[in-house]
Formats: C-alpha cells, sequence, structure tokens
C-alpha cells in the first residue's frame, strides 16, 4: 500500500513530495515523474518511520492532497527548469 508524505516545515512552503511502499521510498520530480534512486531516499525513510533527526518535516497526507501539492510542485519545479522538465521539450537543441 503507497502512502504519500508532504516534505516541508509546519507553516512554511512545500518543499517535496515522497510516498512510500515497503522500504521504498520514491521522490515526486514533477511532470508525472517518480525517482526511487534520488540521493534522499534512505534519509527520508528513516525521517518517514521516526528514526531520523528531521521525522518532523514528513506529514502523510491523503490522495486530494497529493495531486493538489503535485500541482505546486510541478508549478516550482517547471520555473526552474528542473528535474523532470529539463529535457521535456522535444525540439530542445540540448541533450
Amino acid at each position: 500500500m503507497l502512502k504519500y508524505y508532504k516534505k516541508g516545515m509546519p507553516k512554511e512552503p512545500i518543499l517535496g513530495l515522497v510516498r512510500l511502499q515497503d522500504d521504498r521510498v520514491e521522490h515526486y520530480d514533477g511532470n508525472e515523474t517518480w525517482n526511487a534512486e534520488w540521493a534522499g531516499a534512505g534519509k527520508a525513510y528513516m525521517d518517514i518511520i521516526g528514526m531520523g533527526g528531521n521525522w518532523y518535516m514528513y506529514d502523510e497526507i491523503d490522495l486530494e492532497q497529493v495531486e493538489d501539492i503535485k500541482r505546486i510542485v510541478d508549478e516550482r519545479y517547471k520555473e526552474r527548469a528542473l528535474f523532470a522538465y529539463k529535457n521535456s521539450d522535444p525540439n530542445a537543441l540540448t541533450p
């Protein structure tokens, strides 16, 4: 069963979105792309299960909130041309 978590400090902008299935943590990179190979996966897992130092930064959310947060993250990443948006243009000249 998938569980979704938003990452961020209380009353601050959302820093990210992750999902957990068993011991696998995937980061939402934007543009409907989930990344299980991101560098922070192990630390995020420890935080989510309460054994890491930043456990307070992860809040479990429901599916309705997931879609809202995905829209926020998509907009932020698209503006910065990060992750999945970096080469999303098929006519781009750079690889």
